[in-house]
């Protein structure tokens, strides 16, 4: 409180080193902290300004590429790991390029070369194990609207089983999964709903079904 009425200056740089190490977090972050408490207002707003117009982008790639499930869990990820220091950190070793998905983590590219880099502040990882909640009645009465489903991203379902599945990348669906004439058949449990038998490449397989967690 009193550094930040002004009656004593934050700490100096060797003594925000030792408390950062001995506590084991990040000495740059702290130093960064630091000199934000006093950093100019223009400085400020920028920085803030910077945060915001990057998770916007972030958060709309996701709406654009994720499936209504997983929104939820990535976003509260980059609330988490996304702060004004970490992304001004990989910005200036890294430079602003774009984001996006390499193998269920969000990372961020190089503008000048299409190439991955990784970065413990960017990752964010889609577990391979999870739960996704059913959306609509389309799988009723097995499965019923709102009822958490768990499921594995890395298994692919086999003939008979209920799986995720994107269509044409616009649209996530539960269904059991079928083949017909080298096709792939997606079947609902409910009747006033179509079947829909589609090429390969209009179907990207996304999970499968493992468990159900039923209301009572």
């Amino acid at each position: 409180s009193r550094i930040k009425t002004g009656e004593r200056p934050p700490a100096s740089e060797e003594v925000n080193y030792l408390i950062a190490t001995i506590c084991g977090a990040d000495p740059d972050e702290l130093q960064f902290e630091a000199y934000m408490e006093s950093a100019p207002s223009i400085i400020k707003e920028f920085l803030n300004n910077l945060t915001t117009t990057l998770s916007s982008g972030i958060e709309s790639y996701f709406y654009k590429f994720l499936p209504k499930p997983l929104r939820n869990f990535l976003l509260k990820e980059v609330q988490n790991k996304f702060t004004t220091y970490s992304m001004v950190r990989s910005i200036a070793k890294d430079g602003i390029g774009k984001f996006t998905i390499e193998n269920g983590k969000l990372v961020l590219c190089r503008s000048e070369a299409d190439e991955a880099i990784s970065d413990d502040y960017l990752e964010v990882v889609v577990p391979p194990q999870g739960f996704i909640e059913q959306l609509d009645d389309s799988m009723q009465p097995l499965i019923h609207q709102g009822e958490k489903l768990e499921i594995d991203s890395i298994k692919r379902p086999r003939i008979g089983e209920i799986g995720l599945f994107r269509i044409n990348d616009e649209e996530d669906l539960i269904r059991r999964y079928s083949e017909k004439d080298g096709k792939i058949l997606l079947v609902p449990e409910n009747n006033k709903y179509e079947q829909k038998l589609l090429d390969l490449d209009e179907v990207e397989i996304r999970a499968t079904v493992t468990a159900v967690t039923k209301k009572l």
